[in-house]
């Protein structure tokens, strides 16, 4: 995975990323399903591993029977939604 161009970020964005200072890059997880592997939209690296596991959850939870929102079922089996994961509280101690 590479960095993605100017072009590339904006058509998945529909803007220009307001938040590109170093820590907000540093931390950023917000991601998109592509090619069926959520990836990173700012650097095209995977998302850390509790991004990972953030997402997998809520996926898990937006398919099973006992949610009734077709809407974010589709959102999720057509790939057309975003995911931001953002650790909380001291991020150095959580993320490393």
């Amino acid at each position: 995975m590479g960095s993605l161009s100017v072009q590339q970020s904006l058509a998945l964005y529909a803007t220009a990323n307001p938040f590109d200072s170093a820590s907000a890059l540093r931390w950023s997880n917000y991601s998109a399903v592509i090619d069926e592997t959520l990836v990173r939209l700012l650097d095209w690296r995977e998302p850390t591993p509790n991004a990972l596991i953030a997402d997998s959850a809520m996926r898990t939870f937006l398919l099973s029977d006992g949610f009734p929102c077709v809407a974010g079922k589709a959102s999720v089996l057509t790939a057309g939604y975003r995911f931001g994961y953002y650790p909380g509280g001291n991020a150095d101690a959580v993320e490393g």
